[in-house]
């Protein structure tokens, strides 16, 4: 679940878990639920060392969502977006969920530029015509980075719903890897849009479980 959106809420007892397992058990007959432990090894329900719930639609080989008792992490592209809607709206009768901070977002934005600033002035600097492979592959990686990086942010703000851009993440990562250790200045910005995606997308799912009831 590599950069998978993610949303954060009041912390939840273990108990409130288990309950949240036995509602999804009886209103989904095509969703399995199984517990994990600290180190994210499968256990039972009602064992002591439960902390979190795995959610796999049956026929998928990954879980949808990852209930923790304090943030959740989905992984919208195994599953159907009918079923992420029910999942959210029985989700939401149990947490009460936190907003993103307009800080985290001014934090991880000022880092970001902070970044290409200081990446900029040391490309420029150590430029040289003796070593082209070198200042291409650095090039590449750059290109990589930032096309990455404005992929992840256009489907974490615009397409919440279509969960992780798998595009996205071929290009971030390695661009990632070959700008590091200076690239990870921008962590703070991409938990942001992680939990910024993960934020809109339980909301334009309960909107969306909601308005047939309306209509």
């Amino acid at each position: 679940m590599l950069l998978a959106p993610e949303i954060q809420y009041e912390a939840m007892s273990v108990e409130t878990l288990r309950e949240l397992a036995a509602s999804v058990n009886r209103e989904f007959s095509n969703v399995t639920v199984t517990g994990a432990d600290q180190k994210f090894r499968p256990t039972g329900l009602h064992s002591d060392d439960l902390v979190s719930l795995k959610l796999q639609e049956d026929g998928r080989k990954k879980p949808f969502m990852v209930v923790g008792v304090s943030g959740a992490m989905i992984t919208a592209e195994y599953s159907t977006p009918d079923t992420i809607e029910k999942v959210f709206s029985q989700l939401s009768t149990k947490i009460e969920f936190q907003e993103s901070s307009s800080d985290t977002a001014a934090l991880g934005v000022l880092l970001t530029l902070a970044f290409i600033f200081v990446h900029a002035y040391i490309r420029v600097e150590n430029f040289s015509p003796d070593n082209l492979v070198l200042n291409s592959l650095l090039a590449v990686g750059s290109v990589f980075f930032f096309v990455g990086l404005g992929l992840f942010s256009f489907r974490s703000l615009k397409q919440p719903l279509e969960g992780r851009s798998k595009l996205a993440l071929s290009l971030f990562l390695p661009g990632l890897l070959m700008t590091a250790p200076l690239s990870l200045l921008n962590i703070p910005l991409v938990n942001y849009l992680r939990r910024e995606q993960g934020r809109r997308m339980c909301r334009e799912s309960l909107a969306a479980e909601v308005s047939p009831d309306l209509a």
